[in-house]
């Protein structure tokens, strides 16, 4: 897997470009950085002066400490018994509950003298995590005079923000979430940031960018509104090499279940991938092609653990050793999604700790 940070610097531009001077980035960079590694994601966007980092677990805040970087990171998804290690490692939750926060609170040693940053999470109707409406009178009866704590921001979650068949209930999540928010900063005395809006947000919605933004799938070039990929770069190459070659005779089957059978005589390619490195298994049987020297060439059979079949057919004067390009720059990862009925971060999400990454600019 490579990554280029040289595209990754141009879609960082890019949608720095689309909000206004007062509005900072928060990079989310969970799940390795969506499988790129955190660690040098982290380490670049530190050097980009991003605002903040996003998280999901507080061990990947830890490792991203002890990586060195000193950005502040949001933790999305923490639980309550690890609040000491929210002070030793300088990291911000994310308050879902009434209940963790009187958790929160009640665990926080009375010799802290600085009061932990949290960050607000309301439920405006994805109800996943999050405080819902009719909780705001019991959340801001605990937050008034509390001095343990600080809020750093409170935003919610869009559940459709890349879906103009939505933009009404976008609307009215939004009203919800400024009517609550309006409750919460009169009695805390002070208007934490606000934050609403994921990358098809930013592009879709910029009268709601108030002071923060949150930049995921974007940062990599991947644009599932359809609408702006032409002004992005993709970010990540998946790549694997041909091992072997062989010559099958025409009907003659190919792969587990005899599922592949070769219509002429021809060769094929086994690579080095399969999908316990993240090449999803509905990948096969000819549903999915694979670029090798500048030509597409489809799988045949199943897709294995450990490898992959391709049909060259006659002629391809395809070698071992030869790069197969899963996705890439010209193989968009959303092909591959399409195919697998699912989303790029899906696919980015699994991809194997196993297969080696590379970094690269330009």
């Amino acid at each position: 897997m490579e990554t280029d940070f040289h595209a990754l610097d141009h879609n960082l531009r890019f949608f720095s470009s689309r909000i206004s001077d007062h509005t900072g980035i928060i990079a989310v960079i969970k799940a390795s950085a969506y499988g790129s590694g955190s660690h040098e994601l982290g380490k670049f966007l530190e050097f980009k002066k991003v605002n903040y980092l996003a998280v999901a677990f507080v061990d990947e805040g830890i490792s991203l400490r002890k990586s060195g970087i000193n950005l502040p990171i949001m933790i999305l998804n923490p639980e309550v018994h690890l609040t000491d290690d929210f002070i030793e490692w300088d990291l911000e939750p994310e308050i879902y509950s009434i209940s963790f926060l009187k958790a929160v609170i009640e665990s926080l040693p009375e010799s802290n003298e600085i009061p932990l940053k949290i960050h607000l999470k309301l439920d405006t109707g994805m109800r996943r995590l999050g405080i819902s409406e009719h909780e705001t009178g019991a959340l801001i009866h605990i937050l008034k005079n509390q001095s343990s704590i600080k809020v750093a921001t409170v935003f919610t979650h869009l559940t459709s923000s890349e879906d103009e068949n939505h933009d009404d209930w976008t609307h009215e999540q939004i009203s919800r979430f400024e009517s609550m928010y309006d409750q919460i900063s009169h009695i805390l005395g002070y208007k934490p940031a606000r934050h609403v809006l994921n990358t098809a947000g930013i592009l879709r919605f910029p009268q709601y960018h108030f002071e923060l933004v949150r930049l995921g799938l974007g940062l990599y070039g991947i644009d599932i509104t359809g609408k702006f990929a032409g002004s992005l770069e993709k970010v990540h190459t998946l790549k694997a090499k041909v091992i072997q070659i062989k010559e099958v005779e025409q009907g003659q089957s190919v792969g587990y279940n005899r599922k592949g059978v070769m219509e002429e005589i021809g060769e094929i390619a086994i690579v080095n991938i399969g999908y316990a490195d993240g090449l999803l298994r509905g990948s096969g049987n000819g549903k999915y092609k694979v670029l090798i020297n500048h030509r597409f060439f489809p799988i045949i059979g199943n897709v294995c653990m450990d490898l992959t079949i391709i049909e060259l057919g006659q002629g391809s004067k395809v070698k071992i050793g030869d790069d197969v390009i899963i996705f890439g720059k010209q193989q968009p990862i959303e092909e591959l999604a399409r195919i697998n009925h699912t989303i790029p971060y899906e696919i980015l999400s699994r991809i194997s700790p196993r297969v080696k990454r590379l970094y690269f600019k330009g």
